[in-house]
């Protein structure tokens, strides 16, 4: 990360960061979850919270989502609620109008937010964030997940 002003940008691999510039190092984390399922889950804890690092955390089952009807989540941190994550859904673009990104919110107090997905196709959910890392090489973890489902 290099510092631009109070705030901390990600630079991307292979840039050059800008002479004089203050840089810490990150280590970055992804997670993808993928509802795919027709029907119902079977194993109730296929929608059980990992509780660890960041989590998409359905509160309804994704599997049923419907165009047009909010998807409730949570947004969680270490197994508990986070607060003003920003949320971005994102569509497979149609055939013709090329539209990809539905929108953004942000999660409330309690880690809960919902999406609703304007009409029928498969969708994917990203959020990012970023904390002092516990551990390890680099005094930041960059978080990334992904929920990837399908509206009907």
């Amino acid at each position: 990360m290099v510092r631009e002003g109070k705030d901390w940008k990600i630079i991307s691999e292979g840039s050059t960061p800008p002479a004089g510039a203050e840089l810490r190092k990150v280590q970055s984390t992804t997670l993808a979850d993928a509802y795919v399922l027709r029907g119902r889950p079977s194993e109730p804890r296929a929608l059980a919270p990992r509780n660890v690092a960041l989590e998409i955390h359905p509160l309804a089952d994704p599997t049923a989502a419907g165009a047009k009807e909010k998807l409730p989540l949570e947004i969680l941190y270490l197994g508990k609620p986070l607060a003003g994550a920003l949320v971005t859904l994102f569509r497979e673009a149609g055939f013709y109008d090329g539209r990809k990104s539905v929108g953004e919110t942000v999660s409330g107090a309690d880690g809960r937010l919902s999406v609703t997905p304007p009409d029928a196709g498969r969708y994917l959910l990203l959020v990012r964030h970023r904390d002092s890392a516990p551990t390890g090489n680099a005094p930041y973890y960059s978080y990334t997940v992904a929920l990837a489902f399908e509206a009907m």
